[in-house]
């Protein structure tokens, strides 16, 4: 047993044995030549089975995709069923081409694994026959190898112009609707290509109004000093508008007292006493020339006007002086009242001048209606043109101000003056209006129906003295309003940073 070769390898003849070692050389040297000739060529035969299997294995995906969609194509020049033969038949190809691929591969290991024996004994002069008629056979089987592989790139060529000529036919759906998409994500992308740019114009202008806003700040903070040293002077020449309003309020009180009393001194009385005695004399010298006319009747209108002027004097307690300025400029007609028909009468008229004044009232309220809307008007820009909250809060500062109080104190006073005015023209109205009732009863003594020419010098008189008192109001009036006014605008174009 132990003079046995080991298994697998081969028995060697005598001649064999005694062969010269030179021989033996060469042959190793041509046997690992041999050797690599054949790593060489089964080299080139795993590439190409690798890359036959690449092309395989992207023709069943192919077959695969078409199985798919073979049946969405339109146009096609064959029948589904047509093409559902030739994928069958490809696919039994492509399933001999892998059982051919997988005998080439393993013939592959095979013949590796009798390279490596080869190598073991090269030495051996038979071995190297049996080497170089299995390497014809695999080289003829590699030859083989080529041709199928070559038949199955020519029918996979002849699949794939088939397809194409499937797929000319007609678009299917899903690459409609991919297109479809497609288009549709350009114009999206358009759409947000030009918001961008909307954007970074916004950003810029944003960026602009910033740093206007900030030198508006800086104008702000600047004025608001001023704002105050000026907050500061109205304020004292409001408190010396209230200590005048308090003196005017004060004298007002004491004419009205006077009035409502009949304070006046004992030689005013006298002299008014002496004044209603001529008066009555003159009345009762008319009354007896009216009786002695041929006509018996006497003149109403004349009659009416004695008749008040007799009540101015009786009943609203004039002073000396007032009756003296009566009869003196009783024939000077105020410009508004020569305007009115003569025989208007002084209740008429007062109703006018009150309406007049109403009139001026209702365009002080739309003046004042202007000023707020543009006082509103300039805290939006302001809040606009800030953009900050350090800017709301310097216009907040500006209207808590001393400012915008002494301005408010300002138009109460104008208010608390219109109101006076207003009192006054009421109780000027309510006591002619009780003197016209009580002139107008039937019974009237003599020495009230006696005094016929003297009344047109008394009413003008009483006419122009109220006249010229309620002209002189209303123009205090409109000159308040119209500095309020004035300080309004002058204030807001300040806060709004535009010079005045």
């Amino acid at each position: 047993m132990a003079d046995q070769p080991p298994e697998g390898s081969i028995r060697l003849s005598a001649r064999e044995k005694n062969k010269p070692r030179q021989d033996k050389a060469q042959l190793i040297q041509a046997g690992r030549l041999h050797g690599r000739r054949e790593n060489r060529e089964i080299d080139e035969l795993t590439a190409q089975v690798t890359a036959l299997t690449g092309q395989l294995d992207a023709a069943r995906t192919e077959v695969d995709r078409l199985k798919s969609s073979a049946g969405g194509a339109a146009g096609g020049k064959k029948t589904d069923k047509a093409v559902q033969k030739e994928l069958d038949a490809l696919s039994k190809k492509v399933r001999r081409l892998e059982e051919e691929r997988d005998a080439a591969i393993a013939d592959k290991d095979a013949l590796a694994t009798k390279v490596l024996s080869l190598e073991s004994s090269l030495a051996l002069d038979t071995r190297l026959v049996k080497l170089n008629a299995d390497l014809e056979a695999e080289r003829a089987r590699a030859s083989s190898l080529a041709g199928k592989l070559a038949l199955a790139q020519d029918e996979s060529s002849t699949f794939q112009r088939r397809l194409q000529q499937l797929e000319k036919g007609g678009e299917t759906t899903a690459e409609m609707e991919m297109k479809r998409q497609k288009q549709q994500f350009n114009e999206a992308v358009s759409r947000l290509e030009g918001q961008v740019a909307n954007l970074e114009q916004d950003k810029f202008n944003l960026i602009e109004l910033v740093k206007t806003s900030k030198a508006k700040q800086d104008q702000l903070e600047d004025q608001k000093l001023s704002l105050e040293r000026e907050s500061s002077r109205l304020s004292t020449e409001l408190q010396k508008a209230e200590g005048l309003a308090k003196q005017r309020e004060q004298q007002d009180r004491v004419r009205q007292t006077q009035a409502r009393e009949g304070a006046c001194s004992a030689e005013e009385q006298t002299r008014l006493k002496d004044k209603i005695v001529a008066l009555e004399k003159l009345c009762a010298t008319l009354e007896a020339s009216a009786n002695d006319s041929s006509a018996g009747s006497f003149d109403s209108a004349a009659f009416l006007t004695v008749r008040r002027y007799h009540d101015l004097v009786a009943n609203l307690h004039l002073s000396e002086d007032d009756v003296t300025t009566l009869l003196d400029e009783g024939s000077l007609w105020p410009p508004i009242r020569a305007t009115q028909p003569h025989d208007t009468s002084l209740i008429d008229f007062l109703w006018l001048l009150a309406d007049q004044q109403a009139e001026h009232d209702d365009d002080k309220r739309a003046l004042e209606d202007e000023l707020t809307q543009a006082k509103h008007r300039a805290d939006e820009v302001l809040a606009a043109a800030s953009g900050s909250r350090r800017g709301s809060v310097a216009v907040g500062a500006l209207r808590s101000g001393g400012t915008q109080d002494g301005l408010e104190k300002e138009r109460a006073a104008a208010r608390e003056d219109k109101a006076r005015d207003k009192e006054v023209i009421a109780q000027l109205e309510a006591r002619i209006s009780a003197y016209e009732a009580n002139a107008s009863r039937p019974e009237r003594s003599s020495s009230r129906a006696s005094s016929i020419y003297a009344a047109p010098t008394a009413t003008s008189g009483y006419s122009q003295a109220v006249v010229d008192r309620l002209t002189v109001a209303m123009k205090d009036l409109n000159q308040q309003v119209a500095d309020l006014r004035d300080e309004n605008m002058s204030l807001l174009l300040q806060l709004a940073g535009v010079e005045p």
